[in-house]
């Protein structure tokens, strides 16, 4: 007995004070990961570990709660705070990242859309070694105005990195302006293995685009006109995924002249985890719409959007 507790005790330091992974103590150990983790978990129950949380993003659980009953959710969380759009954003995508670490396996595909929620969730996630065969997809192809930490090339090279697994890229304009171009990129052999990748991920990563929002990746792109925005703004054009609008009720709405290099929706629809990180009360129709198309089934957001949320489906449900 007394041997066993030692060796919870040296477990217990090489994890928590010299920061070895759970794969490489296994290795010095000569034993498994799992028999690591279990012997883990037995040194927090004994009380040879003691773990304080030290979270400097605070989360609304009566929040989170009423979303996930009130939107049918699979899970919610609510960031809370008097922040700015942005700090909330950044908040949220932390909280995000510790979320993706809770429910992430081995042997997945991890799907990512591009723009500021997804850059941020790269920024705050950390090098993991723990994680076997992970595989980081780009779900839309490249915006191509310069801002590379924001597009999926970059982005998707990073989290594979952190994560010590591969990567996929769709090395393909996000929009382009005839059905030939695009019958014929899509139909190129690297395209077509990226966007088949694409279509049977995971776990989905990706924010919301609001319509009217100028400084939205795609507008400063240059994907779509300010007319062209109008216009499909006018056609009922309510949120913006994967780089398709989609109406109030999460239809696909056709832009003339604007044909997609993406995975389709359905991928969204099909994935275990479809993750919608958000911030700031303006979002909440476009949100909405994501949802009744059934895009995602958790949501990361801040508290203003949350009681925007709640207050729009007060007398009405997320079918």
């Amino acid at each position: 007995m007394e041997s066993h507790l030692r060796s919870l005790i040296h477990i217990a330091e090489l994890y928590y004070q010299e920061g070895l992974s759970q794969s490489a103590i296994a290795d010095i150990l000569s034993t498994s990961r799992a028999t690591v983790s279990r012997l883990l978990d037995e040194a927090k129950s004994r009380g040879i570990v003691e773990i304080i949380v030290h979270n400097p993003v605070v989360k609304n659980s009566a929040l989170s709660s009423q979303l996930r009953s009130r939107l049918h959710l699979r899970d919610a969380i609510v960031v809370t705070g008097g922040m700015t759009p942005d700090r909330a954003l950044q908040d949220c995508s932390e909280a995000a990242v510790q979320f993706l670490s809770a429910v992430m396996e081995n042997n997945i595909t991890l799907g990512i859309a591009w723009g500021r929620a997804v850059q941020y969730c790269c920024d705050k996630m950390q090098p993991d070694e723990d994680y076997h065969n992970i595989h980081v997809a780009q779900m839309a192809g490249c915006l191509g105005d310069g801002s590379s930490n924001l597009g999926g090339l970059e982005l998707s090279l990073r989290m594979a990195q952190k994560l010590h697994g591969t990567y996929s890229n769709i090395y393909a304009p996000i929009v382009v302006s005839n059905e030939a171009t695009y019958a014929y990129l899509t139909a190129e052999k690297q395209i077509k293995i990226a966007l088949e990748k694409a279509e049977r991920v995971n776990i989905v990563l990706s924010g919301v685009g609001l319509p009217t929002d100028d400084h939205s990746s795609m507008f400063r792109a240059g994907c779509f006109t300010r007319e062209e925005r109008q216009e499909m703004i006018a056609k009922g054009g309510a949120a913006i995924i994967l780089a398709r609008w989609i109406d109030k009720e999460g239809r696909e709405l056709f832009c003339p002249g604007h044909y997609t290099i993406a995975a389709p929706l359905e991928a969204m629809r099909n994935a275990s985890w479809s993750i919608g990180v958000c911030a700031s009360a303006e979002r909440a129709g476009s949100v909405l719409a994501a949802l009744r198309g059934g895009y995602f089934n958790t949501l990361v957001v801040d508290d203003s959007l949350a009681r925007e949320l709640l207050k729009q489906t007060e007398a009405q449900e997320i079918s």
